[in-house]
């Protein structure tokens, strides 16, 4: 502690561990802002390359997959290593499997045409709501007997209204 010329005592540790908060709390902010931005700048990336692969010259369904690959190799879906793609039939009543990766044989095979609002995929395409469960649950319909424990994002692909189909990982 010193005594100032205006007669005020200062405590030099406190002044100093405050500072030191400060600083270290400013430090810890700006690490996670470039975080945010590290993750923003992927994302954009990955919409980039999405847009880019569908003005490519391959067929239609090897941009959804190569699309679907791109999904799921990003750092938010590193876990994960499968999922599909469903498009809408003429008429709107089922869904076809047009794009996967991961899925085991039975489960593809299963899974190539689902009606509308049959399992997960179908229910995203029926609401047009995303559906997302932590676990197998009743609603999850279609099941092999190996089949182990897992979680599902269903995003209904939509556009003016419309639904095109559901990307599920």
């Amino acid at each position: 502690r010193e005594k100032r010329s205006d007669g005020l005592i200062e405590d030099r540790e406190h002044s100093i561990s405050a500072a030191h908060l400060a600083l270290r709390k400013g430090i810890e902010e700006r690490a996670e802002i470039e975080k945010q931005l590290q993750i923003d700048h992927r994302k954009q990336q990955v919409l980039f390359s999405i847009l880019k692969i569908s003005l490519g010259s391959t067929s239609f369904r090897d941009r959804l997959q190569e699309i679907l690959d791109l999904i799921l190799s990003t750092l938010w879906f590193s876990r994960q290593t499968q999922g599909s793609i469903f498009l809408t039939d003429p008429g709107g009543k089922s869904r076809s499997l047009w794009a996967e990766r991961g899925l085991a044989d039975g489960l593809a095979a299963r899974c190539r045409k689902l009606a509308l609002g049959e399992c997960l995929c179908g229910l995203a395409a029926q609401t047009g709501q995303l559906v997302f469960k932590g676990e197998v649950d009743a609603d999850h319909t279609i099941t092999l007997p190996e089949m182990k424990p897992h979680g599902h994002y269903c995003v209904p692909i939509r556009s003016n209204g419309s639904g095109y189909g559901v990307l599920n990982v």
